[in-house]
């Protein structure tokens, strides 16, 4: 692979230096080793001033040239919350409510062997990658067993998309008959001493990150609570996320945004996702202690978990996509949705007092910056990722103008054809770190034998499975194969052994002391 990528003649999407808007500009980006070193009008390598980007030790020769001149040129998106390692539960949650989906997709992890844990996560990564998604918060709450979350990581490091990964111990099932039965502890003896490894292993990585994924605060005291969360922050956790919405189910108990307040436990470090139908006092908090919160529109829609406008005014929200088992992992529906929800919103509310819009709002621009570089805060990374910019990672995405989606578009106002009119299919290139990981249109084979030898290495040569002992080579039709194999195999495991439909509903309800009063037709 070059050392050095030069972009020619794209319509790059910059910062404009005044506020984050971008400003489409026809320029050249080149790019070296891991970082944008130019963007310039014409860069005329010949006579570069190669000392200027610290270019000295690279041979001009190798530079790979790309031509852009009919692309936009943009900064990857940016995931605020993900569970990436849910890939073979796709299609089944279609008309699921939060109460079905626990069982049936976050509960049944519990049916996963780490083989499929590493091809789930493995499929959720080129998944987010192929839809120009280049860095995922991922709360990673699968480790049933020890051996779930080596496969994980294994996995987010041979993939090559920005992780953090959020370790999360998770409630873990003992029985499914008679009645759904939980452990009467969410940590594990190996959950903490796992943790520190990890981060050991993690600690100079450049492209993934360790972070802490919670949601047990009904199983632990508030000061076991806080020293959980003091330890991993001692050992360098990015951030710490946790779900949080407001619901009846929960019968007024306490929200989770409270009790961590109460907890001494909010900070800037921390990120909620939905933060649906929390009080004043709740949102009051959050600002307080600069926490951040991510939307994942599409998700909360198709569960039931309520609405929340992602544009409040701050730069403290992000979009996640959530569960790709139940919506596509595609940053650019939950743009799309957030941006629909905000207008529908303030539509209506001005229709109900007999006014109408003169200008609409929120505009695209705004949706864009939700996945970019509101995103970069939230993951405590703004200078580094969410923009194209001199000295910033080279994470980036170039979208082909010319198909029938985008022509027209692209040259009308290209962040518009982005936020509004591209897909998937519209993506000609990923960059991550400065490697390619699309391109033509299509996932690039991942090479096993370089990726990130270290960390990679020894995860995989220790704990999974010997995934490509049989080739240096991985591409997306194998992980393809290997993905509907395990299907396969976790739904015979699961046939017979979890509650669906009403008895589902019932036993969380039961499991997890709900109010099932509060439910209707």
């Amino acid at each position: 692979m070059p050392s050095s990528i030069l972009l020619r003649g794209g319509t790059l999407l910059v910062p404009d230096g005044e506020t984050e808007r971008v400003v489409p500009a026809r320029r050249d980006l080149l790019v070296v080793g891991d970082r944008i070193a130019s963007i310039e009008e014409h860069i005329d390598l010949a006579a570069h001033d190669l000392a200027a980007h610290d270019l000295a030790a690279h041979d001009l020769a190798d530079v790979m040239q790309v031509d852009c001149s009919d692309r936009i040129v943009s900064p990857g998106f940016i995931d605020t919350h993900h569970h990436l390692w849910q890939t073979q539960l796709k299609g089944r949650h279609a008309d699921h409510t939060v109460l079905d989906y626990m069982p049936s997709g976050n509960l049944s992890g519990c049916f996963f062997t780490p083989s499929d844990v590493y091809w789930g996560q493995l499929g959720g990564a080129l998944e987010a990658l192929d839809s120009g998604t280049t860095t995922v918060v991922d709360q990673a709450h699968m480790n049933y067993q020890v051996e779930h979350s080596e496969h994980a990581l294994a996995a987010t490091l041979t993939s090559g998309i920005r992780s953090v990964f959020c370790y999360t111990p998770t409630p873990r099932v003992e029985c499914w008959q008679p009645r759904l039965g939980l452990a009467p502890s969410i940590l594990q003896p190996w959950h903490l001493p796992q943790f520190a490894r990890f981060a050991n292993l993690l600690a100079a990585h450049p492209r993934v990150s360790l972070g802490f994924g919670f949601d047990g605060y009904a199983f632990l005291a508030p000061a076991d609570t806080r020293a959980l969360f003091q330890e991993v922050r001692a050992a360098g956790a990015r951030c710490i996320t946790s779900h949080c919405f407001g619901n009846p189910l929960l019968a007024g108990g306490k929200g989770v945004v409270t009790v961590m307040a109460e907890a001494s436990l909010l900070g800037p470090d921390v990120i909620v996702s939905h933060a649906t139908g929390i009080t004043p006092a709740e949102e009051a908090l959050l600002a307080e202690h600069g926490a951040f919160v991510s939307c994942t529109p599409a998700c909360e829609a198709q569960l039931g978990l309520g609405a929340r406008s992602a544009f409040d005014g701050s730069t403290r929200t992000s979009l996640g996509c959530d569960s790709h088992s139940v919506t596509r992992g595609s940053m650019l529906d939950q743009i799309r949705l957030a941006l629909a929800l905000a207008r529908t919103q303030r539509t209506q509310t001005l229709l109900a007092t007999s006014k109408y819009p003169r200008a609409m709002k929120p505009t695209v621009q705004d949706a864009f910056q939700l996945a970019t570089c509101h995103a970069a805060r939230a993951v405590g990374l703004r200078d580094e990722i969410g923009k194209l910019q001199v000295g910033f990672k080279a994470d980036i995405v170039t979208w082909d103008c010319t198909t029938p989606s985008m022509a027209c578009a692209a040259a009308e106002d290209p962040v518009a054809a982005l936020v509004c009119h591209a897909g998937t299919r519209d993506i000609d290139c990923v960059l991550v770190d400065g490697a390619f990981r699309k391109r033509a249109g299509k996932l690039c084979d991942l090479d096993c034998t370089t990726q990130d030898p270290t960390p990679a290495r020894s995860l995989l040569a220790s704990s999974s499975l010997g995934a490509h002992a049989d080739n240096s080579t991985l591409a997306w039709t194998r992980v393809a194969r290997e993905l509907e194999r395990s299907r396969r195999e976790i739904q015979d495991r699961m046939a017979g052994a979890r509650r669906t439909g009403a008895q589902g509903q019932e036993a969380i309800i039961d499991a997890f002391g709900l109010d099932g009063s509060a439910l209707t037709h």
